[in-house]
């Protein structure tokens, strides 16, 4: 659940859009004619994923460790059993396209890493063409430095780099202001359609705001 949003969304309005985000990645990745695995933490929800995805889907446990760690062993895992090229994507960034993903799946080919930076120093994307052991360790995760970290790990090791055009994630209430004021001029409605119905009916105009009241207020501008 989006804890981050917190207080902009209560509790289950978070689990809602989170929930919504990730059915329509899932069809996003799978319209881009991409085998799917989805990669779950912790054990227990492996439950209430079944009755949510249905029984066609794919379910990888992550294996233990930091984000890194985590990650490293999902890619592992995809390339043992799909090929040596494998994409990570996450579950929160409704800027990912049919297009992007067969972009870094193109990318692969000829350059060993992927990566779609997100505007907040992360990546909402990471796509190697064979196993990179010891890629993501020691990453800043949850900080502004992630990027940076995984392009400098990167180039220690003599890897090339293609990257995505940068997109927007949804941890936090700014992220989440953002996306909704940019709803109108997007086409969020075809791509993400359970995301959109979720925002709208979240974000009425009281509560948006409301939200950028707060928003401003943080920042010091009221």
């Amino acid at each position: 659940m989006k804890t981050r949003l917190s207080p902009a969304l209560r509790p289950g309005e978070a689990a809602d859009l989170y929930r919504a985000l990730l059915l329509d990645t899932i069809d996003v990745v799978e319209s881009a004619g991409a085998r799917l695995f989805v990669a779950f933490t912790p054990p227990t929800s492996r439950r209430p994923l079944e009755r949510l995805l249905g029984s066609r889907r794919r379910l990888l446990p992550q294996p233990p460790g930091d984000l890194g760690a985590r990650l490293e062993g999902v890619l592992e895992r995809l390339q043992a059993e799909a090929g040596p090229r494998a994409i990570v994507v996450g579950s929160d960034c409704p800027g990912l396209t049919p297009d992007r993903l067969r972009e870094a799946w193109d990318a692969l080919e000829s350059k060993p890493v992927v990566i779609g930076p997100a505007v907040d120093g992360g990546f909402y994307l990471l796509g190697l063409s064979r196993a990179e052991p010891g890629l993501l360790r020691g990453i800043p995760w949850s900080t502004g430095g992630v990027l940076d970290a995984t392009r400098g790990q990167a180039g220690a090791r003599g890897l090339a780099v293609h990257e995505l055009h940068a997109e927007r994630d949804i941890d936090t209430p700014d992220d989440l202001f953002q996306l909704f004021a940019e709803t109108r001029a997007s086409k969020l409605e075809s791509t993400y359609p359970r995301t959109w119905k979720i925002l709208h009916a979240i974000m009425t105009p009281r509560r948006f705001a409301e939200l950028e009241s707060r928003l401003l207020e943080s920042r010091g501008l009221t």
